[in-house]
């Protein structure tokens, strides 16, 4: 039996429009999905959608941060890294799409998301006054994760 091998592309889904860089932006992961196909056949042709439309997957999405993690077996994942920073539109939408990380892992790619939360988090603490820092760490320390995945940032 052979093992498959993939990797779990880490993006940021960053709008065009800086005004909606706060607000919580309504994107689906089949929205993403469709834009990624899209743009493989675009750029690489019917090669390239074969090669992955059956296999890729958006396994995480979170609207509120905007990271997505995508699942593409090794050896195609070159062409999905090389056509995410092409995509201009997901769902009507104008993005720009930022790769932030490459895993053999979903949990490696959690990790990696919340140490880069953290150091986000740090750069802007390091901008708030005094007074308001305290109201920040409060409100961090009681959010609650999504329970499905909880158990990714405990390891």
């Amino acid at each position: 039996m052979v093992r498959f091998k993939n990797r779990y592309v880490t993006i940021q889904i960053n709008p065009e429009d800086e005004s909606l860089c706060n607000q919580l932006v309504d994107i689906k992961s089949h929205h993403v999905y469709q834009a990624i196909r899209y743009t493989i056949k675009a750029v690489h042709g019917d090669f390239g959608l074969a090669c992955i439309q059956n296999i890729i997957a958006v396994k995480y999405l979170n609207p509120k941060t905007r990271i997505a993690f995508i699942r593409v077996p090794f050896g195609p994942h070159k062409l999905l890294t090389s056509v995410l920073p092409l995509i201009k539109k997901v769902d009507k939408l104008p993005v720009k799409l930022s790769i932030l990380y490459v895993s053999a892992t979903i949990s490696q790619c959690f990790k990696f998301v919340r140490d880069y939360q953290r150091r986000h988090l740090e750069e802007l603490w390091s901008l708030l006054p005094p007074g308001e820092q305290e109201q920040v760490r409060r409100i961090v320390l009681n959010l609650n994760i999504d329970d499905k995945f909880a158990h990714h940032l405990n390891k």
